[in-house]
């Protein structure tokens, strides 16, 4: 099994500061020699959106594709000058997790890093589009709390329940612990 990293996604939605989350995921890039491929996904269901002003109506979809277009070249522009890989920066529209996943596949990615905030109760992330992403995700998902601030993995802890393919899930984590000299915990739960 070939499990370097190539090519690394990170999708970004804008909505909050990730100046940290792109120090991580720039030293990963960096450690493992891994291009980085910024995606932003403009939902469907906000193009849509309009308000109405002195009996005008003003349409919100160019603004907002404007917008993330203006917001990517910047978040391009600032990880060109924090990693010494390849940036590749692009938006699409469409569903969050689906354009994410598509891509993913198109482009050959061998890691999706995904910045979060966790909510307090649980069924708020089972309806996210981080949860839809792991669940469907034919790479491995690593998602990064916005309060975490460590730019390098140095103790990783990977639960091992009895189910198939056991071996192949554990495959994914070897090149993060041997690019980090992380030590790997294991915990059978």
């Amino acid at each position: 099994m070939n499990n370097a990293i190539k090519n690394i996604l990170i999708p970004l939605d804008f909505t909050r500061k990730n100046e940290k989350f792109l120090n991580i995921a720039a030293a990963m890039a960096n450690r493992h020699g891994a291009k980085v491929h910024v995606l932003n996904v403009v939902p469907y269901s906000l193009l849509g959106t309009g308000s109405a002003s002195s009996g005008k109506f003003f349409f919100h979809g160019n603004a907002m594709i404007e917008s993330a277009e203006k917001q990517l070249a910047t978040c391009k522009m600032v990880m060109s000058q924090i990693t010494n890989e390849d940036v590749i920066a692009q938006h699409a529209i469409g569903s969050v997790a689906t354009e994410v996943l598509k891509y993913s596949n198109q482009k050959n990615i061998d890691l999706i890093l995904m910045p979060v905030q966790y909510p307090k109760r649980r069924p708020g992330f089972i309806s996210s589009n981080t949860y839809e992403i792991i669940t469907n995700s034919a790479v491995p998902v690593i998602t990064i709390p916005e309060n975490f601030n460590k730019e390098k993995f140095e103790k990783i802890l990977f639960p091992i329940r009895n189910v198939k393919a056991v071996e192949d899930k554990l495959q994914s984590v070897i090149p993060i612990a041997k690019k980090n000299k992380a030590n790997v915990r294991l915990v059978a739960i």
